[in-house]
């Protein structure tokens, strides 16, 4: 008994108390749920006000954990990954986390759409497979495209990718070369990487019914007030709404046109194409 407390201690206090919980409470047979997006959304501030609740374990991005752990472990860029690991790997490492941490709480765990690509998965298929295991709500978050992108390539550039409220950050300004995104672990061109988000908001929309799915856009639901998205989410899950603390600050706050110092070769880019309405924040 001695040994199994050791071990399960030794991966923080957090861990410990969740392995223990899990070990004692009889496992959750609904409710958990996904939250699908394509990073630079508000994803990891609106998780964390949800882990908060007692009634709910939030993993994060269950399977990009495993990724930068065996990228570690080879010495490799997780874009040598693509093709390593199977559907059953992705989903099985979802199914192992929940067994282990979230007990009789929700449990909550995130997908983004390269995630399945690496598996080569799609969409319908991953979620016929979690529903078996209890998930019957699922979220996707949005955010107009170009943020994203810019987001991204602002937070790479810092080596920062999570700030807190109280941090303050240097003005930064860059130009963006429409030829050379890296999303997804990935690099592609600008329209593609537009092309791909909106393809995935498709997928959305398309696999999932409307009674299961709660669309939550970062503008509208966590930029000026994140607790409304906290109050949507609890009433999604049917459960009490308990204010959060809000842990993460803004990464970029200023107008496309102030940090984009080309900004009109890409307006001229985009205002060609279908993601025009995008270059308005």
């Amino acid at each position: 008994m001695f040994k199994q407390v050791k071990h399960i201690l030794k991966f923080g206090p957090r861990a410990a108390i969740s392995r223990i919980r899990a070990a004692v409470e009889k496992s959750r047979q609904s409710g958990h749920v996904l939250l699908l997006h394509n990073g630079r959304s508000g994803s990891t501030l609106l998780g964390n006000m949800m882990d908060q609740h007692s009634d709910v374990f939030w993993d994060g991005e269950t399977f990009e954990k495993r990724l930068h752990k065996e990228a570690a472990s080879r010495g490799v860029g997780i874009d040598s990954l693509y093709g390593e690991f199977t559907p059953a790997d992705l989903t099985s490492e979802i199914f192992h986390r929940m067994d282990k941490r979230s007990g009789n709480r929700i449990f909550g765990t995130e997908i983004q759409d390269y995630h399945l690509k690496m598996v080569g998965l799609e969409l319908p298929e991953f979620l016929a497979a979690l529903r078996p295991k209890g998930f019957t709500k699922f979220i996707y978050l949005d955010r107009n495209y170009m943020r994203k992108v810019v987001s991204h390539i602002v937070a790479t550039e810092r080596n920062k990718f999570h700030i807190g409220t109280k941090t303050k950050l240097k003005k930064t300004g860059f130009e963006l070369d429409p030829d050379m995104i890296y999303i997804g672990h990935r690099l592609t061109s600008l329209l593609e990487a537009l092309q791909q988000y909106d393809d995935f908001a498709s997928d959305v929309s398309k696999a999932l019914p409307k009674k299961d799915l709660l669309h939550l856009r970062y503008e509208d639901d966590i930029e000026n007030d994140p607790h409304q998205a906290a109050r949507k989410v609890c009433k999604f899950l049917d459960i009490k709404f308990h204010k959060p603390k809000v842990n993460f600050g803004k990464t970029t706050t200023r107008s496309l046109k102030e940090i984009l110092e080309n900004y009109e070769e890409i307006e001229d880019l985009i205002r060609g194409s279908s993601f025009a309405s995008q270059m308005t924040n």
